[in-house]
């Protein structure tokens, strides 16, 4: 491999990768925006660089507004992954997902299961990824206190 590879790598990702599949979750079909999260959600594990790149500035109200909405579809569990892998690889991604209003409120509602009925294997799934960031979310005492000042616990988490 060549000496700048990771470097070459990190910069391709950065720069191009991450704008180019952000316009994806917007555009096409269900098909494209899902393929698109997961493409992303690949690159964001265990590459910081490219975390810090989904929930820059520089792209934080446009990719978070379009992995908010996919919430609210069959999409949410794609989208929930992109957003899991940035909290488990970077903290400082975990910093931006807690500024970004109103996605606490989805994950809870993606947490949030109904003992008295039988959770299909997508709901399954999305309570499962919920569950996994806000176990990244509470790593930082900061952002844990976000989690008790939201009710995690006691709205989404407790039976």
């Amino acid at each position: 491999s060549h000496k700048v590879a990771a470097q070459l790598k990190t910069l391709m990702f950065t720069d191009f990768a991450v704008p180019a599949l952000c316009h994806r979750l917007s555009s096409g079909s269900a098909e494209m925006r899902s393929h698109a999260c997961r493409l992303l959600g690949e690159m964001a594990f265990r590459h910081p660089d490219t975390c810090r790149a989904i929930t820059s500035h520089v792209h934080h109200e446009l990719v978070m507004s379009k992995l908010l909405r996919m919430m609210d579809s069959d999409e949410r569990c794609d989208a929930g992954l992109v957003l899991n892998n940035c909290a488990a690889f970077c903290e400082q991604s975990c910093k931006r997902m807690v500024e970004c209003p109103g996605l606490v409120e989805k994950f809870k509602a993606m947490a949030t299961c109904n003992t008295s009925l039988a959770l299909t294997a997508h709901q399954q799934l999305a309570a499962s990824i919920a569950i996994g960031v806000f176990n990244c979310l509470s790593r930082s005492p900061a952002l844990a206190q976000v989690l008790v000042e939201a009710r995690v616990v006691e709205e989404a988490l407790a039976p």
